[in-house]
């Protein structure tokens, strides 16, 4: 008989071989450590032949979970080794490199005086380099080359604004260079290959170590606009995707300028896209004291309410209940390559994308299993993402609320035995108190599960985070639903107007609570990292005792539920 959640092991396992292996890697420069580095190995071999001799359940356990670490040790090393091919070998050079733009390029927030100092970044796929070495009197090389590269061009901003049609010159590489450089355009550049710089004080951010996650290992660094151009768009059909979500992703981000004030539209923006680079940074800094930046990055909230309202929005337009979620699965690839492929947003549609397939198939997924599932998948395309503290935040977060969620519904009408409150006689000022600890609940779980992380990786406590996410988080699904309807309206003369009035007033609510809540004393508190000892002995008291309170032996010890609760109605339950 199959455990109920099979998954669950394979991952821890291979998660340990992908931690253990990215610690042990300094062993392979010191040669008479590598030695133990056959010792899991060993550990394997002995538990292999302790099953072949017994043919218990117990051994064949051991060898599958050892399995699972090994597996996942192999594809860490393999994932660090750098090709003799990658073009970061070749740093520090001058190159001239042609490659393919890899996503929509960044533009700066505020224009410079200078706009030559004005510069774009995107991640740049290389195909051939030409290397000028530092030596004089070596000749160039023209090689093939592999491996991306982060992209760092100066660009005339102004030139940005008009269209070539307005510029006097017949020249195709003049055209090009006034033309900002789109995801899929094959370009050329001649620049400084470099390295990342390495954090210049302890616990500051690893900006090195963030690219090498991704498999950036060098920086491509032009100095002058003339320095490249483009050459044309790629006509690859793998591009097509990624050209088809940057064309939406700009479409979705330029709608709301035309409308909204500065401030306001890049808040929107980053709730639909989490596109935060515009957001002025004293606002962003009153997100994080509040505990609420997580509003302004696409996650599993965001992910969960969009599939909640295009199920919604296809149903009312008469849709057969499998055709709506056949677009929904076809839209969530999408929406993830729009929000930049972050490790939340990709963990979020694949548990939305096994859920909704489970509806189609009439099977109820495990949302714990589910996770896990998620979880292996990213690792498996990429080992190194169990480094990323957004992959970190967004596991533990999202672990916490399905395992506490549960344990308030048991608990929560127990306790209002013990407090009687009286529920407002008014039927709208139930259903508000209702959603409000529904809000108030979920805030509180995915504060204790994102707590420990906060603290190690951005040294900050919130004591306002609860009360300030109850506050605003029901603006999220409004804004999302106002904001992606306003997109595809934009031809029409009225109804875009009409759309914005309300969302700006819901962007004005939701940027006064945040700073109101951010203006009250000790609303945060910066605090030193803790030790990767009391984090783990911390999750394992919350998990472990969530887990513990949770098991069928464990509910008569609880007061019994009293019936219609506001906390144990399943129909209102928020999608994590």
């Amino acid at each position: 008989m199959l455990p109920a959640r099979p998954l669950v092991a394979p991952t821890i396992a291979f998660a340990v071989g992908i931690g253990c292996a990215a610690n042990a890697a300094p062993l392979l420069t010191f040669p008479p450590a590598r030695w133990l580095l056959l010792l899991p190995l060993l550990g394997w071999l002995v538990a292999l032949a302790f099953f072949a001799l017994t043919r218990k359940i117990y051994w064949r356990n051991v060898v599958l979970t050892l399995t699972w670490a090994l597996f996942g040790a192999v594809l860490c090393w393999m994932n660090m080794v750098v090709l003799l091919s990658d073009v970061s070998r070749l740093a520090p050079n001058y190159v001239t490199v042609t490659g393919v733009v890899q996503n929509e390029p960044e533009l700066p927030s505020n224009r410079p005086d200078d706009a030559e100092k004005t510069r774009i970044r995107f991640v740049l796929a290389v195909e051939t380099v030409r290397w000028e070495p530092l030596a004089l009197q070596m000749p160039a090389e023209f090689r093939s080359a592999s491996g991306v590269v982060q992209a760092s061009l100066p660009f005339f901003l102004e030139n940005a604004l008009d269209t070539t049609a307005n510029k006097e010159t017949n020249d195709a590489q003049e055209r090009a260079k006034i033309s900002l450089p789109r995801c899929g355009d094959l370009i050329v550049v001649r620049g400084r290959l470099a390295f990342p710089e390495l954090p210049r004080n302890p616990g500051a951010f690893d900006s090195r170590a963030r690219l090498a996650r991704q498999g950036i290992y060098a920086l491509l660094i032009a100095r002058r606009p003339e320095d490249w151009f483009v050459i044309a768009p790629t006509g690859a059909l793998a591009d097509f995707p990624r050209r088809l979500a940057a064309i939406l992703q700009r479409w979705t981000l330029l709608a709301p300028r035309g409308h909204l004030s500065s401030e306001r539209a890049a808040v929107l923006n980053a709730v639909l896209l989490g596109a935060r680079n515009e957001i002025p940074p004293p606002l962003r800094e009153d997100f994080k004291r509040t505990g609420t930046a997580h509003i302004i990055s696409t996650a599993g909230l965001h992910v969960g309410m969009l599939v909640v309202l295009l199920l919604a929005g296809l149903r009312l337009a008469r849709l057969p209940r499998r055709v709506a979620i056949a677009l929904v699965l076809l839209a969530l690839p999408m929406y993830a390559l729009m929000a930049g492929e972050r490790a939340s947003v990709v963990r979020a549609a694949i548990m939305a994308s096994v859920a909704l397939i489970g509806i189609l198939l009439e099977r109820e997924p495990d949302p714990i299993n589910t996770l896990f599932q998620a979880a292996l998948i990213l690792l498996l395309l990429n080992p190194r993402t169990l480094f990323d503290p957004g992959f970190q935040l967004s596991f533990a977060t999202v672990l916490t609320i399905i395992l506490l969620l549960p344990l308030a519904d048991t608990l929560g009408p127990a306790l209002r035995q013990r407090i009687p409150i009286r529920p407002p006689q008014s039927p709208l000022l139930r259903v508000l108190a209702h959603r409000a600890g529904e809000y108030f609940v979920l805030a509180l779980a995915a504060q204790a599960g994102a707590m420990p992380l906060v603290a190690y990786y951005f040294h900050d406590l919130s004591f306002i985070g609860v009360v300030a996410n109850t506050l605003v988080v029901w603006t999220v699904p409004l804004l999302l639903a106002l904001g992606f309807l306003a997109v595809p309206l934009q031809a029409v003369p009225v109804l875009p107007l009409l759309l914005y009035l309300p969302v700006n007033a819901l962007l004005a609510i939701l940027i006064g609570m945040i700073h109101a809540c951010a203006g009250l004393p000790f609303a945060s508190l910066n605090v030193p990292a803790p030790s990767i000892p009391l984090m783990c002995a911390y999750y394992a008291l919350l998990w472990g005792g969530a887990i513990y309170y949770a098991r069928p032996a464990a509910r008569p010890l609880l007061e019994p539920t009293m019936p219609g609760s506001a906390l144990s109605e399943p129909d209102v339950k928020l999608a994590p």
